[in-house]
């Protein structure tokens, strides 16, 4: 074959590839929200897919921490099958409002992801707390600068600033730089919410192997020791232009890899704030659940096998995944209790329940879609897709 058809097939391979992609990429998908049940006084409740941490382009003193702009940031979100979103840049509040962008199907939170890191420009903070957190719903911006460099008081001047304006605080990507330790959120009692998910490729979920927890792990760890804290979900997106997933291996953050689902009766701030606040939510890097139910001391889950292929098959979704040895598609269903101890599980069914132990405190459950990757060579390879609920605690019968 001579160098002139090497360069051929190349060029007939990039062609085919954007053909490709140009055609089956889907267009925007503006889904309604699903069936979530009734409350005790017969109101209707609906899953609301939502985003709480990303990222536009707004500068300041020719700083800027996104590279879209926050209108493109909302049509992003709308189009992609999601009922509410949040701008939360760097110390810069965003009042959620978006003219011309959005209609009545789709909710913008407002936001700020509070920095006592003196990178960012306007923080005064000595030496690097890298401690960020999302104040999420508040109706004016912030304080970051601190009287006490301390990470435990950071983080409880973060709720407490964040419910006095109205919102909720959430600790962001906590092995990100890890600058927060264990210890201090236990010193931090106020802190109700932790992302359990950070899908920037910098946030370090995994831990590091003898040095570090995974962040799954903290959580146990946390809920362990008699703490009540909600696991979120999120992008913390940061690139959303086309190139965004093509660098991800390289530090690109785009959006669309983890979010949370809200049960909730109606798509407002208030009903949205109140299941967050409430536990009443779960968190998803693609596996889409038809229920969780919690009831006399019995967890029940069941997953949405439809729609969570639907999820697990869209670009965005498929990019963010990692992969693992795997030689077939499985769904496994695994109730977790104190330490991350696995209580029982489930294989290849898509809906489970277990009592919680009388020895166990809490006990949560964590569904995993193992997606077989299509491969050339045969090689035995499958993308990792996850929802996890929220703890549930033991019920005293004498209270129901």
């Amino acid at each position: 074959m001579t160098q002139s058809h090497v360069k051929l097939l190349v060029i007939l391979f990039w062609c085919a590839a954007i053909a490709w992609w140009v055609v089956a990429r889907p267009g925007p998908l503006q889904t309604e929200p699903l069936a979530a049940g009734t409350l005790p006084d017969g109101t209707a409740t609906f899953w609301f897919k939502g985003n709480t941490h990303a990222h536009a382009k707004i500068e300041i003193n020719g700083w800027s921490h996104g590279n879209a702009a926050p209108a493109e940031v909302v049509q992003w979100y709308h189009d992609h099958g999601y009922h509410f979103a949040a701008i939360t840049d760097h110390n810069r509040w965003h009042g959620g409002g978006v003219e011309d962008v959005a209609g009545d199907d789709f909710l913008m939170l407002s936001g700020m992801e509070i920095t006592s890191d003196h990178r960012y420009p306007g923080v005064t903070q000595d030496g690097q707390r890298r401690i960020h957190s999302t104040a999420l719903g508040t109706k004016q911006p912030l304080n970051w600068t601190f009287e006490d460099p301390s990470v435990p008081y950071i983080i409880r001047q973060h709720v407490t600033d964040a419910e006095n304006a109205g919102g909720l605080a959430v600790l962001n990507h906590p092995n990100y730089a890890f600058q927060v330790q264990f210890q201090n959120i236990i010193d931090a009692p106020e802190l109700g919410l932790l992302e359990i998910v950070n899908a920037h490729p910098r946030a370090n979920q995994e831990g590091h192997a003898g040095f570090r927890p995974s962040v799954e792990t903290l959580w146990d760890e946390l809920l362990s020791s008699g703490r009540q804290v909600w696991g979120v979900a999120a992008d913390d997106a940061h690139d959303f232009g086309w190139s965004g997933r093509l660098m991800r291996r390289f530090g690109a953050a785009p959006p669309g890899g983890a979010w949370i689902m809200v049960r909730a009766p109606k798509l407002q701030r208030e009903d949205i704030l109140d299941a967050l606040e409430s536990g009443d939510f779960y968190a998803s890097t693609g596996v889409i659940l038809g229920d969780v139910d919690w009831r006399e001391n019995e967890l029940r889950v069941a997953v949405n096998p439809a729609l969570t292929e639907a999820e697990t098959s869209l670009y965005w979704v498929e990019a963010a995944a990692t992969e693992v040895p795997s030689d077939d598609s499985h769904v496994v269903i695994e109730f977790i209790g104190v330490h991350g101890k696995r209580l029982h599980w489930t294989h290849d069914q898509y809906q489970a329940s277990y009592s919680l132990p009388a020895d166990q405190p809490y006990m949560r459950a964590r569904v995993t879609y193992l997606k077989k990757k299509f491969s050339f060579f045969g090689a035995d390879r499958a993308r990792a897709f996850y929802a996890w609920t929220q703890p549930v605690f033991a019920v005293n019968e004498s209270t129901q």
